[in-house]
């Protein structure tokens, strides 16, 4: 028979579900779901009519559903994805098999738009998505966002567990790895390609990148955080440089001024976007030229502080900084307690 009943567990740990709520009206043909961050809906169903009703309910809170609109026709069994912006139900039956795609803007409550058509009628297909319904891997955002029963469960940008050492002034390929929760000796993770004096890196909570060395060529490598061995060849920088800033958020890896033979400090910013391999991009260039110098970063800015001014080499307290998602010259932030060089930040 039809029901209202809605039920979870939570995904880190194992036991019985519970009781959520409930929708707005006993159903069969079971609804179909999708989501963001913060809400869930449900949409279509038979009960005994087919519906057109979409519920919506917040992860965050156990209780009821509450309507959202409705689907553009009544309809069950359809193929139901998202992102983290919109929900999408695709196909589905009325009682024959239909090609409908709708779609609904998840944060706002409204009725659904027509998207576009599948390519042939579909009863019961099955989808899914790149998004994995709205809860993207690298996407900052608080536990109890998402979990009503207040268990805290690590999650998103800047939730690894892996810190990586590679090269040096020792000349060496070597890279090595800890466990940041834990105490203990390093790893050994694998290999660079060749040895790295003076490199450095970017990373996100997939791949980290080397930034290039004083070897006089462009090459950068990379690995892959979640197997460890030998590192791979990424892609070449625009200017051949190393002992600059480094920085980024969760798709692109910033590389900030740094030091060019011959000629002293180079003023080129350039990126990489992690998830394609491939030569970096130019950015635009730095306020001030200078290598010896530390980057930091957070999820929005990616900034560069201090090093070896050239004409004539002098130490800078400068700091400046790029919006990391957009392309441009950098900007003055302010400046160090001191002038300085090789700061770590």
């Amino acid at each position: 028979s039809a029901t209202d009943r809605i039920e979870m567990v939570e995904m880190s740990t194992t036991g019985n579900a519970i009781d959520f709520g409930n929708l707005t009206q006993a159903i069969y043909s079971a609804p179909q779901g999708c989501g963001s961050f913060t809400r869930g809906l449900n949409g279509g169903g038979q009960t005994p009519t087919y519906l057109t009703t979409i519920n919506s309910f917040n992860y965050g809170s156990l209780g009821n559903c509450i309507d959202f609109g409705d689907l553009t026709q009544a309809r069950r069994l359809m193929a139901a994805f998202s992102d983290t912006q919109r929900g999408v139900w695709a196909g589905g039956i009325t009682p024959t098999a239909q090609n409908t795609i709708d779609f609904v803007t998840i944060s706002s409550f409204g009725n659904a738009t027509d998207f576009g058509d599948l390519t042939e009628a579909k009863d019961s297909p099955q989808s899914g998505s790149d998004s994995h319904q709205g809860i993207e891997a690298l996407t900052p955002r608080a536990p109890e966002l998402y979990s009503p029963t207040g268990t805290v469960v690590p999650a998103g940008f800047g939730s690894g567990d892996i810190g990586i050492f590679n090269g040096g002034e020792a000349t060496t390929n070597v890279a090595d790895f800890v466990q940041i929760s834990t105490l203990g000796n390093a790893q050994d993770f694998g290999d660079l390609a060749r040895t790295n004096d003076n490199g450095g890196a970017m990373a996100n909570s997939t791949r980290y990148v080397t930034n290039g060395d004083n070897n006089a060529d462009l090459n950068t490598y990379y690995v892959q955080f979640a197997t460890k061995g030998n590192f791979a060849f990424f892609g070449d920088l625009t200017a051949q440089r190393w002992l600059g800033g480094t920085g980024g958020d969760k798709t692109r890896g910033i590389n900030y001024s740094g030091f060019q033979s011959p000629g002293g400090s180079n003023n080129t910013i350039d990126y990489c976007t992690f998830s394609t391999i491939g030569n970096f991009t130019d950015f635009g260039d730095a306020n001030v030229s200078s290598y010896f110098a530390g980057g930091t970063c957070n999820s929005t800015r990616t900034i560069k502080a201090g090093g070896i001014a050239t004409g004539p080499a002098t130490l800078t307290d400068s700091m400046e900084y790029v919006t990391t998602q957009s392309t441009g010259n950098g900007t003055d932030f302010g400046n160090l307690l001191a002038a300085n060089q090789s700061p770590t930040l």
